[in-house]
Parts: structure tokens; C-alpha cells; sequence
């Protein structure tokens, strides 16, 4: 017998259906198309978060166990606990002592179960941890090597504490049919073939029938399969489970027939597939190697519906030997008991199906996913080097074909050809067209072998008409299994005399299992030519620029291509005479030959140009890019071999600057880091107006300023045209020297220097100032009720944004309104109606423009040197502190005595006294004068106080103020400290007007009508939202109410 792990529900739901359909409960096809490339990938921050997540995954599958293990340890201890108290009741002492063992084991068994949990939560903490320092965008080389070595170090961790052993498979299905999850494999089916001679295609022509060389040899198809068909399994836990921590597996198939009860299922061990290898990677991936059972080489293992409405296939489920070294301590025993001969873990069932395919011989630049041309034997596709025929030809197509037609293959006549790179093995579905073909890689795993000769009889081009020369006379191949061709002459190998003719190969596709016999046959025709050439032409680095030209001159072509295309050189007439074709190749950007560019000079020049979108982007995270470009001059005769130039030019960035600073605008001293923007002044004009023309200024206080005003160009000026004028570039090659940055800087009145020299200038429009998204989050705005937020922004990161209401937003590149000469950059503080009258409190800015009143907001200058949001660098990072209109002074209010004739009353008319920002002695206020003061609470529209009133009543909304009293053990008892208490029964307090000292005040009178003294002090928390224009505050009074002096025992 044997210990086994097997789903019951899996197994269940792989025997009992209604439909015979079954639906997979994750679809892994992406895993096998991504495997290899998994396997091979190098640490990265994807991969060491997948990682990490694997990490997790098998510590919270380890904590399910160890949870279930404790709960079936604490029922072991019970019932050990409970056999014991049973037994101390009159059980022999031998007796007693094996219970006492039981129970000391039991408590064992459940300490470690309580360890490991413990364990488990201390590695999820340090999970945790990781994924935080993980979750950047980008980080160092240094970093990541952190990184990977913490995970590494993590990983064994877990390892050490969930050990080696495996608790399930699941299978990785190639596909699934009908619903179902399914292991697919390939067996190649052919007829062998036998060479047979076709005179002529005039009876037999490509456009209706395929002509081949070979015809059937036998009236039966052989089949022939590998040992090395592939099924793949994820292992769980997905972490620790090494090759040696199970062996061999096998497969337990069975034959399944739609609804079929457990009763009457077979299931064979390693029928109708058998494993014959395994192995486990770092991914928790279980690779087998299998083959088809011996029993069942003729049989196709593929879905058959033998009545017509009942399908019936072959299913399979991985079963798996744990290892020795990972049994538990009861498992070992009874092994050696002889009570189990092992312990296997099973995977669900999957489906087997066997594809069957035909094989055919292929051209190796066929490109599988693109369609062909032409019907089979005849298709051809077209690559970069051209049109090609997949199949290469009959031997009639090319014994019939001219001189330099039809040729497959240009080969320089000094350098041997390796004949097995220049083909591959197809293969094409029983039931579809051969045009649907695919490849088929480890073709060698089924036997197939590629055999190379020469064609034997002799080939004389159509058109040579004078030299009759036998092409076949001029190539040797050393054996047809290496397939090393190599040009001759007579009996001297690889002769210049060689170049020009063009020898037919025939090459064959065998199956070495089944004597050789022949799949396939084709043929190839290969011209010798003379040696082609590779040339670098590199260029000095250059200073980036939104399109670069690198022009390989008349002097370069001269010295580094037609001297150097041949031995001792060519003249240019005689290399141009040859090489008439140009071809634009590989690599960044677009290559032209220019003729003639130079007047009264017959030259030749390559200009090779890298647009802005070659280009691409540098920054932020390069400085310099290296770019290549390969072109070709090609001899359209295919004599002379082609010659390559490849052209290097390594492009780096330039270094941005202002100019300067106009300092009385920024805070500190020469430090330049915070630019003040202060709210509009009362009674002046303004000479860049953000929303309207006005004389003067709007009715009330508007917040917004032009950033430029803080940068200067090189004429210690305010540029008007524009933010690009506060802007310098330097080359890093061009020692102490600085540039324009944008076209106009050196056409400005005053310039300080003339054009740049190198004729380089960037994009006027691309800059720009923007909130800073990097550093926004580091930024906390205020709310009204106290809440903070963070800010987030839009619009190209010119607008932030609070809490869903729009702040603030910089406007680039707008003309003054009063000036539309020139250029500003406003940035303005969000208002509904900006030039609303001092009457109109509904249309004023928003909450979140309330909220930026007083505060830091980081702005950067930006400069995007193309304009086209691929290369932009910052320029300045700075500040903009906006300043707050008003200092507001909260005034100090007496106290509430309980049981005054009257009621209590306090003075709150002077709870709040504003001062204007730029004169702290200017006291804001409705004094009725009509003086300044008056004046400047229009301007900035101030509010009074705001007491919590009842709707319509003069009685303050007893539901706001809390007290101190707080509800304990039935009681309420004021505590110190204690703020959400609400107001006692019968309490009454009143805002209104009465007469204090001979004036009329603004005050708040208390109440009490409950017939009881206050015998004890209590507090009250009255909040009071006041405010102007620009912000919206709540203060919270803390008002004490005293017992009266007249109340007993005070």
C-alpha cells in the first residue's frame, strides 16, 4: 500500500460531470509561453517582488497548515489528557506511563505547532518590510544588489522554518479542449520518400501543382516520437522544493468517457505516458520528461467520439514519491514496517492529447507568424535582405534558372558555409494546410537529420552561352553530415577564380530511426563573391539637438570607406561603378546616399539623421546615448560582396541654467529657495492682471503673481518673450562657454553675446513652470474642519488640486492683458468670480484654495528642449510661499457662574481682532468711519464670528457644544482632558446684544432651568467658525462654568 495526497474534490470533480465538460480553474498558458524566459532573466525589481509575493504565498499556505496542525495537536492533547484522567482511576502503571508519554508528546507536538506560527508571523512582519523598500520605480544598481541579497536571505528564512517537503501539485496546461485543462504532445507522421526525376515543369506547373523531387517510397506512414516531450507543474509551497526532495515520478492515467463513476475506473501507473526525467526550479516549476508507454505506440491518444455524442479520451494525473529525508517521524516508521511503500503527492488529472504532425524542410529566415506567398513547395515571404522562398526548390527550378536568378545564398568565396544554418524542420498539422506551418526546434529529439551534397549532374546557367561551365566543378562539401561547403578550383580550395559561379546543393531531411529514410528534398543555389566588407565610420560625441545630422563627408568617404573597401583601395568612381544599390539598414534613424553634394565637387556623402523621435528619451535617467546605423552598397550583380558601414555617434545632454535671480523677491538672504507671492494690494494697479483689465484692482483680495518675476536673463532683465529667456545651456565639451537656450536670446536688445557658435538652440515653448509632482506628497494643506491632505495635480502638473476642489493653477506662456508683447507665467489662487463686488459672499474661492493660504507650494522650472514631453529636465526647484492676507488675534473671554440673576453673561465682542499682512499695526475692522480699516475689511471681505445657532434662533445649538462631563459606571462626572461630553438638561445659552459698562456688546449669556446648582466646575467647548475671504477657521472656546459662590458647600 501507499500513502497518498489526492484532492478528493479534484477527484471528484475529475469523475462526476454532467456534460463531460470540464471548466479549469486557472488558465497557465502564459506560463509555459513565459517559462524560459522566466528561467533566464536577471534580478530586477519585478522579479524580486514576484519573489516576495511567492514568499507570501507559501508563508500563508504554511500558516494554514501549522494552524490545522496546532488544531489537531490541541485535539490529540485532550483526548491524551482526558485517557490519562480515565486511566489515573484504577489503569496499571504501565498504562499510566504510556498515556503520560502520549500526553508529553501531544504537548510537544503542540508547542511546535505554537512556535512556528509565531515564526511565521515574525518572517510575514519582515515580508511586509520588503515589499515597502520595493516598491520604487527605479533604483541603483547597489541598490538592487541589496535587495536581492535581503530577499535571498529572507528566502532561506522561510525556507529553514516551512522545510522541504511537497504538499501538492497543480498542472500547467499547454491547453485546455473542450473546457478541459489538457498535456499536449507531438508525434511526426510521413510517408517515406524517394528521389524521382521531373523533366520540365511544362506539364507540371507551380501555379497548380507543387513539384517535388520525391514521391512516396512505401503505401504506409511511419510515426516517430521523443522521449522528450514536456509537462510542467507548480510545486507548493512555491519556495524550498528542490529536484532531490521527491523522485521519479510516474503518471496514473486512466481512459474517461464522459460521466464515469470512481467503480469503474482503471488506473494504470505510467500508461499510456511514462515519465522519463524530472526537475525542479527556483520558480517552483516541476519540469517531466515523458514518452508514450511502449503498449501504446500505435495507438494516437486523441479524443475520439465513438458513438457520436459521447467523446472519450486518456487522462493523467502526476503522482509524485516524497523523498525519504522529508518523511515525518510516522511515515518513516511505518515504511520500515512495511505498512506503506511510500508517500506520494498526486496532481489534479489533466487530459492527454497527442497532436500528430507532418514534417517538412525549411528555409531558416522563414518567419513562422507572417503569411506566405504562393502555394506549397512554391511560397515564398520577404525579410529584410528581400524575397525568399520558404522551401528553397525542386531541382528542375534551378537547373532551368539563369545566372544570378534564383539565388539563395551569396557566400564570400574565402570564408567556408556552415549548410546547417541555413536550414530548419517544419511542421504542419494532419488536418490544416501547410501554409499554417510552425517550427519545430528539437527536431533531433525525434531522429530527424539534415544530409548535404552537391547536386550531381552538371549545371551550365541558360544564358551562358559561350563558356558552358559546369557550376558544380566550383564547390566541395566535406561530408554530408557536417555540411561544411567550401569554394574551389580544380584542387585549390577557396580561389578568387571561384567568384561568380553558383553550385546547386542538394539537401536532404531523414529519419535516423526508420534507416535513413527520406522525409524531404530540396535544393539551394549559393553564389561565391568576392569578401564583403564591414566598416566603422565612428563621429566625434555631440551636443544633443532636437534633430541630428551626421554626414559622412566627401574626406571620410574617401578615407574610411573606398580606401578601405578592398585591399589597396578603390577610386570613387570604381567603388560607385560596383556598388549602385544603397541600402538604409539596420538601426537608429534614416541613411541616404547624397550624390554630387558639393557644388563643382562629383562626390558621394551619407547623411545619416536622428529624428527627435529616434532620438527618444534621455532624461531623467541618461546623460548620453550611443547610436548606430548600419547601411549597405550592394552589387546588384552579386559578384562583389556587400560592403557594411556601420556609423557610431555617441549624443549626450547639455547642462540647463537660469541666468539669474531678482532677489528682492525671494525669501533669505541670496539663498534663492522661497519666492514670496504676496495677496494684491489695496489701492494699487496692476500691471499684469491674471483674470480682467481693471484700473486700479478688483474689488476684493485677489492671490496671484507672475513667477518669471523672480528670474532674470543675461541682461539682468525680466525676459518679455518669454520663460526660455531666464535659460543657458553649457556643452561639457565646450570648456567655460555658455549658450542661448532659445533662438531669441541672442536677438534681444542688449544681448550680451552673439549667436551660439554651434548653431544649437532648444524648444521657447517647452519652458514652462509646473507644481512639483515628486515632492507634492510631502506637503500637508489644511482643511477647514482640520482634516489635512495631501495635493495632487493634473493637467500637465499645472494645476494642483485638494480634497477634489481645484486650488491653484499656473497658466504658461499667456500675454499680459496689458501688454500682449510679453509673456507671463501666473500663477493664481482658485476663485469662482475673481472680480466679484465686496458685497458677494457666494462666489469666493475654493476650500482648497483656502487651504494653500499660508503655506509652502514646491514649484519647479522645467524645460522640455523639443516640446514634445520627451526630454524634460528641471531646470529650478524652489518654493512659492503664499503669504496670508490677515493675522488674526483671538481675544480672551471670561468664564460662565452658574445661577446669575438674569442669566451669566461674557463679553465675546472683541474674540477676534484681524491685522493686515503688510502693516502689523493696521487693524481690520467694520468700524462705520469709512477709514482704512473699514476699507480693508471690504477688500478682504471679513467675516464676524460664527456662533452654533439654532436655524432662525438667537439660542446656540446645544447638539455643537460639548463639555468635559463624561459618563462613567453610571455617573457623570467632569474629567480633565475629556472633550466629547454633551451639555446637561434644561441648559440654555443665548448669543445676543446687551448693554455692558453703558455699550452695547456682542455677548453670550448661560441659563440654567433645572431648578439645581451646579455644585461642581464643568467645562464647555464652543466652536466658532470665523474667517475672510481667504481662509475659513474654527476656533474651539474653552468656556469653564463655575458654581454660583451661593450654593451650599461652595
Amino acid at each position: 500500500m501507499n500513502k497518498k495526497f489526492l484532492s478528493a474534490i479534484l477527484f471528484g470533480a475529475l469523475m462526476v460531470g454532467s456534460t463531460g465538460t470540464f471548466t479549469s480553474c486557472k488558465d497557465y498558458d502564459d506560463d509555459i509561453k513565459d517559462l524560459q524566459g522566466q528561467l533566464d532573466k536577471k534580478a530586477s525589481l519585478d522579479e524580486l517582488n514576484s519573489k516576495v509575493s511567492a514568499l507570501e504565498a507559501a508563508i500563508n499556505g504554511a500558516k494554514t497548515d501549522a494552524t490545522a496542525a496546532k488544531t489537531k495537536a490541541e485535539e490529540a492533547l485532550t483526548k491524551a489528557q482526558e485517557a490519562l484522567d480515565k486511566a489515573g482511576q484504577g489503569g496499571s502503571s504501565a498504562e499510566i506511563e504510556a498515556l503520560k508519554a502520549a500526553l508529553e508528546k501531544a504537548q510537544s507536538d503542540l508547542q511546535k505547532q505554537i512556535d512556528k506560527l509565531a515564526s511565521l508571523d515574525d518572517v510575514t512582519a519582515k515580508v511586509a518590510a520588503l515589499k515597502k523598500e520595493l516598491e520604487a520605480d527605479f533604483v541603483t544598481d547597489e541598490k538592487l544588489q541589496a535587495l536581492s541579497t535581503k530577499v535571498q536571505t529572507l528566502t532561506d528564512e522561510v525556507v529553514k522554518l516551512i522545510g522541504h517537503r511537497l504538499t501538492s501539485l497543480a498542472v500547467i496546461p499547454t491547453t485546455h479542449i473542450n473546457g478541459i485543462a489538457a498535456i499536449t504532445f507531438t508525434t511526426l507522421q510521413y510517408t517515406p520518400q524517394k528521389y524521382q526525376v521531373v523533366a520540365d515543369h511544362e506539364s507540371e506547373v507551380h501555379a497548380t501543382t507543387p513539384v517535388l523531387d520525391h514521391v512516396n517510397a512505401a503505401t504506409k506512414a511511419n510515426y516517430i516520437s521523443t522521449e522528450k516531450n514536456k509537462a510542467y507543474f507548480h510545486v507548493s509551497p512555491s519556495v524550498g522544493i528542490r529536484t532531490q526532495d521527491i523522485k521519479l515520478p510516474s503518471f496514473d492515467g486512466l481512459k474517461s468517457e464522459n460521466i464515469i463513476t470512481r467503480a469503474g475506473v482503471e488506473i494504470t501507473n505510467n500508461k499510456p505516458i511514462e515519465v522519463t526525467g524530472y526537475s525542479i526550479n527556483e520558480k517552483g516549476v516541476l519540469e517531466v520528461t515523458f514518452k508514450k508507454e511502449k503498449s501504446f505506440l500505435n495507438t494516437q491518444l486523441k479524443t475520439s467520439n465513438p458513438t457520436g455524442t459521447k467523446e472519450s479520451f486518456y487522462m493523467a494525473s502526476l503522482k509524485a514519491p516524497i523523498a525519504e529525508a522529508n518523511y515525518t517521524e510516522d511515515e518513516a516508521k511505518d515504511l520500515a514496517a512495511g505498512k506503506i511503500d511510500g508517500v506520494y503527492v498526486n496532481s489534479e488529472y489533466a487530459r492527454i492529447e497527442e497532436l500528430i504532425k507532418l514534417p517538412y524542410l525549411a528555409n531558416m529566415r522563414t518567419d513562422y507568424s507572417k503569411t506566405t506567398t504562393g502555394n506549397f513547395a512554391d511560397e515564398t515571404q520577404t525579410d529584410a535582405n528581400g524575397k525568399f522562398y520558404v522551401h528553397y526548390h525542386d531541382s528542375i527550378c534551378l537547373y532551368k534558372s539563369d545566372a544570378n536568378s534564383l539565388i539563395d545564398v551569396y557566400q564570400p568565396y574565402d570564408k567556408a558555409l556552415d549548410l546547417k544554418t541555413l536550414v530548419k524542420v517544419c511542421v504542419s498539422d494532419i488536418n490544416n494546410d501547410h501554409s499554417k506551418h510552425e517550427g519545430l526546434d528539437n527536431y533531433a529529439d525525434y531522429g530527424l537529420a539534415f544530409r548535404f551534397r552537391l547536386a550531381n549532374a552538371a549545371y551550365i546557367p541558360q544564358n551562358d552561352n559561350t563558356n558552358k561551365t559546369d557550376q558544380q566543378k566550383f564547390a566541395q562539401i566535406d561530408s554530408p553530415e557536417s555540411g561544411i561547403m567550401t569554394s574551389k578550383v580544380y584542387n585549390i580550395p577557396e580561389s578568387a577564380t571561384a567568384v561568380g559561379r553558383e553550385p546547386i546543393v542538394c539537401v536532404s531531411l531523414i529519419d535516423t530511426q526508420n534507416g535513413n529514410a527520406l522525409i524531404a528534398q530540396r535544393y539551394i543555389k549559393i553564389k561565391w563573391t568576392m569578401e564583403g566588407k564591414t566598416l566603422s565610420v565612428p563621429f566625434q560625441p555631440t551636443l544633443f539637438n532636437c534633430t541630428v545630422e551626421n554626414r559622412v563627408n566627401t574626406e571620410m568617404m574617401n578615407t574610411m570607406i573606398y580606401d578601405k573597401a578592398k585591399t589597396g583601395g578603390m577610386t570613387k568612381n570604381e567603388f560607385h561603378s560596383i556598388y549602385t544599390q544603397f541600402v538604409d539598414g539596420t538601426g537608429a534613424g534614416t541613411a541616404i546616399d547624397i550624390a554630387n553634394p558639393e557644388e563643382g565637387v562629383e562626390s558621394h556623402n551619407i547623411l545619416w539623421t536622428l529624428s527627435e523621435t529616434d532620438l527618444g528619451v534621455f532624461w531623467p535617467t541618461q546623460q548620453e546615448k550611443t547610436f548606430t546605423k548600419t547601411v549597405t552598397y550592394k552589387d546588384p550583380k552579386g559578384i562583389n560582396a556587400d560592403i557594411t558601414v556601420v556609423m557610431t555617434r555617441t549624443i549626450y545632454m547639455p547642462a540647463l541654467n537660469v541666468w539669474g535671480h531678482m532677489g528682492t523677491y525671494w525669501k533669505g538672504d541670496k539663498v534663492y529657495e522661497v519666492f514670496n507671492i504676496n495677496p494684491i494690494v489695496y489701492g494699487t494697479k496692476e500691471s499684469n492682471p491674471a483674470w480682467n483689465v481693471v484700473t486700479g484692482t478688483n474689488p476684493t483680495c485677489n492671490i496671484y503673481t507672475d513667477l518669471l518675476n523672480g528670474f532674470l536673463d543675461d541682461r539682468y532683465k525680466k525676459p518679455t518673450d518669454g520663460a526660455a529667456g531666464v535659460v543657458y545651456y553649457t556643452d561639457k565639451n565646450v570648456a567655460g562657454k555658455k549658450f542661448y537656450y532659445p533662438s531669441f536670446g541672442p536677438a534681444q536688445a542688449g544681448a550680451t553675446m552673439g549667436a551660439n557658435s554651434n548653431g544649437v538652440y532648444y524648444n521657447d515653448l517647452g519652458v514652462r513652470f509646473v507644481f512639483d509632482k515628486a515632492r507634492i506628497a510631502n506637503y500637508k494643506y489644511t482643511w477647514k474642519d482640520g482634516k489635512e491632505y495631501t495635493a495632487t495635480l493634473k493637467n500637465n502638473d499645472t494645476e494642483l488640486w485638494i480634497n477634489g476642489q481645484l486650488a491653484a493653477t499656473i497658466v504658461n506662456h499667456a500675454a499680459n492683458l496689458l501688454n500682449a508683447a510679453e509673456q507671463t507665467y501666473n500663477i493664481k489662487l482658485e476663485e469662482a468670480v475673481p472680480a466679484h463686488p465686496v458685497t458677494d459672499f457666494t462666489n469666493q474661492p475654493t476650500e482648497a484654495a483656502k487651504a494653500l493660504v499660508g503655506k509652502l507650494v514646491p514649484i519647479n522650472l522645467v524645460a522640455d528642449i523639443c516640446g514634445n514631453g520627451k526630454n524634460v529636465t528641471t531646470v529650478k526647484q524652489y518654493e512659492a510661499n503664499i503669504i496670508e492676507p490677515l493675522q488674526v488675534k483671538k481675544g480672551e473671554i471670561k468664564n460662565f457662574i452658574d445661577a446669575q440673576n438674569e442669566g451669566s453673561t461674557i463679553d465675546v465682542t472683541d474674540a477676534f481682532t484681524y491685522y493686515s499682512w503688510n502693516d502689523n499695526n493696521q487693524v481690520v475692522a467694520k468700524t462705520g468711519k469709512g477709514d482704512l480699516a473699514e476699507k480693508l475689511y471690504e477688500f478682504y471681505q471679513v467675516r464676524e464670528a460664527g456662533w452654533p445657532l439654532v436655524a432662525g434662533s438667537s439660542t446656540l445649538d446645544v447638539t455643537k457644544i460639548k463639555t468635559n462631563l463624561k459618563p462613567e459606571g453610571g455617573n457623570l462626572e467632569p474629567v480633565e482632558g475629556y472633550t466629547q461630553g454633551s451639555l446637561p438638561a434644561n441648559v440654555e445659552i443665548k448669543y445676543e446684544q446687551k448693554l455692558v459698562d453703558g455699550k452695547l456688546k456682542d455677548v453670550l449669556t448661560y441659563y440654567n432651568y433645572s431648578g439645581t446648582p451646579v455644585n461642581k466646575a464643568y467645562k464647555l467647548f464652543i466652536p466658532v467658525e470665523y474667517g475672510y475671504k481667504w481662509k475659513t477657521l474654527i476656533n474651539v472656546y474653552e468656556v469653564t462654568v463655575a458654581p454660583n459662590s451661593g450654593t451650599p458647600g461652595n
